[in-house]
């Protein structure tokens, strides 16, 4: 059969069914449910950019060889950016108790092509004792 003319089907990338989730803790930086890893199109790499001003943060699937690119680790599609200095700069952002985790629902954006996440409206995820130790 001649398939000239015809055209390949190119399926959409499917939303999530699950809500986009970033958690920040004080201590361990920020932890990204499945459902976000899936939105992101399953990297290998992401980026993280964040607006002082606006209070928001926005995640994206990079190459390796882009600015502030971090290999993305975890099990089951959940992954982690385990930097404090992004715990630091997230809870001097929003003045968040810093005895405190706080969880950010989020949304794919595809002017930003990737997940953001508006820190104005967060969720105390956990409140206890966080202690820092000296390196």
């Amino acid at each position: 059969m001649d398939t000239s003319g015809f055209v390949y089907y190119e399926p959409k990338r499917a939303k999530p069914r699950s809500v986009l989730f970033m958690t920040v803790h004080p201590l361990k930086g920020a932890s990204f449910n499945s459902a976000t890893y899936e939105a992101l199109g399953k990297p290998k790499f992401v980026n993280l950019l964040y607006h002082r001003a606006k209070k928001m943060v926005i995640i994206r699937s990079c190459d390796d060889g882009t600015t502030g690119a971090y290999a993305v680790t975890g099990e089951k599609g959940r992954f982690n950016i385990t930097q404090r200095s992004l715990s630091d700069i997230i809870y001097e952002l929003t003045n968040w108790d810093r005895n405190t985790g706080y969880k950010c629902k989020g949304r794919y954006d595809v002017d930003a092509a990737g997940v953001v996440f508006n820190l104005n409206i967060a969720e105390i995820q956990e409140k206890r004792a966080y202690t820092r130790h000296a390196n």
